[in-house]
């Protein structure tokens, strides 16, 4: 049998006899519970009004085949005609008129596969694509996806991740919707649309508005941001806005209340650890920028207590863009150290998000950075020296060889090159410093035994990059 729904808020909501008051934040599942209790569907209690009866509420609020009479042998009513103006009348939510809601997709970055339902054939998402409860997103690396729900709420499914749509249906009678996901691994982000305030009438018991279920936990918001991660080791979570509350499978292990900027573990035993506080946000040494190759390279002060840093790439949509609110996820990785390195970004409007890692995998606050790509258009590369001696196919007597050529305006080093072969796979010189003398020559002493030989010699920049080697040219050394 499926799990319970479990409610939202601190109302009391019947359980068919047993009553169980749970809040916002992550629930007990199905197996923690007795199995009585695992059995039971959440009521939602209506106050009865004058001139309501059994007939006009079923025919208003049930879904076939429920009708008054189960409604009448649900709450024990013993004369359906006279029904107490006031009095309270328990509805099995399962009971209730459901319209099933889509969500959309507005963002797709590389590999990403959906299946509609368990039957379907697995393919590709397009941008505008609607996916209902049963559907499956699998994202692949350097991969993700960005769903949006009805009320502008939006999921963000991180790289090597797989989620599934358990719920999505809206209770037209109750005006509230319920979204559940189900997390079997990897990483969401979600934001939450808050509700107005004061809202038009308040959540029914067991209407949960969005919730998230993990193997050992189960993860309900209500206008909050906040992410969600499942490994082998441990599922986690940290809240960014607003406020959530754990409880693990295990027994006995009570209420944790986890507000904005703190996170919490649960292992695999389904036992909570304590509250910790997220790290702090790092500071950035300046927007990204390409290097002298065209990669992006992203910087930031080292945070106290880190182990790692979470560095991701988003594309900033047009001002005009209908859904430019949402999250555009193009690159996301775990990086050792204090500085990101990403190839093959096209040109674009982007903002990078850095956060620490601590010891324990709670990622912290986010640090954030936007920043203009434009097209890389190499430097052109430096022109090679003019060499000088040994002259081509010159014989020479001795020990030790002198490399000459004529220096490269704007340019400090040179590399020399010499090997016993012309295709240089194994050069026995490879100099990276010889600097100019006097009169723009350049010499490079090079102690060698007899044999025949080929150099060759190229232009270094001040960034350490090399230009072309100029023409190869080869030389016999005899001993004396």
């Amino acid at each position: 049998m499926s799990q319970p729904l479990i409610p939202w808020s601190s109302w009391h909501c019947a359980l068919r006899g047993l009553k169980l008051c749970l809040a916002l934040g992550f629930a007990l599942g199905a197996d923690a519970l007795p199995a009585a209790a695992a059995e039971l569907e959440p009521d939602w209690t209506l106050r009865v009004a004058r001139g309501d009866t059994l007939i006009a509420l079923s025919e208003r609020l049930l879904r076939p085949p429920h009708d008054w009479q189960a409604l009448k042998r649900h709450n024990a009513v013993t004369n359906p005609r006279r029904l107490v103006p006031g009095s309270p009348l328990r509805i099995p939510l399962d009971w209730l008129k459901q319209e099933p809601m889509l969500a959309s997709v507005v963002h797709v970055e590389g590999d990403v596969q959906v299946r509609k339902n368990a039957a379907a054939a697995a393919s590709h998402p397009l941008l505008g694509d609607a996916l209902g409860a049963d559907a499956q997103v699998r994202t692949g690396p350097d991969s993700a996806l960005t769903l949006r729900l009805s009320d502008g709420s939006q999921l963000l499914v991180a790289p090597n991740t797989e989620v599934t749509v358990e719920q999505l249906v809206n209770y037209p009678q109750l005006g509230h919707s319920s979204t559940r996901l189900g997390l079997q691994h990897g990483a969401v982000e979600s934001k939450i649309t808050p509700l107005p305030q004061p809202p038009p009438q308040p959540l029914p018991p067991g209407v949960q508005r969005y919730q998230i279920r993990t193997p050992v936990v189960t993860l309900g918001v209500r206008g909050t941001t906040f992410r969600a991660q499942v490994d082998d080791a441990d599922s986690r979570a940290e809240v960014l806005v607003g406020e959530i509350e754990v409880h693990g499978l295990a027994a006995n292990t009570g209420r944790t209340t986890v507000p904005a900027g703190f996170g919490v573990t649960t292992g695999t035993d389904g036992r909570p650890s304590a509250v910790a506080a997220l790290l702090l946000a790092p500071e950035m040494m300046g927007p990204p920028a390409r290097d002298a190759e065209g990669v992006l390279v992203a910087q930031w002060q080292p945070v106290p207590g880190a182990t790692a840093y979470r560095a991701q790439v988003f594309a900033t949509p047009d001002a005009a863009d209908a859904f430019a609110a949402t999250d555009r996820l193009v690159r996301s990785a775990r990086w050792p150290g204090t500085s990101a390195r990403w190839r093959n970004l096209p040109p674009g409007d982007y903002h990078l998000r850095v956060r620490a890692i601590g010891t324990r995998g709670l990622e912290g606050r986010n640090a954030e950075s936007g920043f203009v790509l434009v097209a890389f258009v190499p430097p052109p590369p430096r022109p090679p020296p003019i060499s000088g001696l040994p002259d081509d196919e010159q014989r020479l007597v001795g020990t030790r060889v002198t490399f000459t050529w004529y220096a490269v305006e704007s340019t400090p080093r040179y590399r020399l090159q010499v090997a016993n072969n012309a295709d240089f796979a194994a050069p026995l010189v490879d100099e990276n410093n010889a600097a100019p003398a006097a009169f723009n020559l350049v010499q490079s002493g090079q102690a060698l035994p007899p044999g025949h030989y080929f150099w060759r010699v190229a232009s270094v920049g001040d960034d350490g990059m090399a230009g072309p080697f100029g023409r190869v040219r080869s030389f016999d050394l005899q001993a004396p």
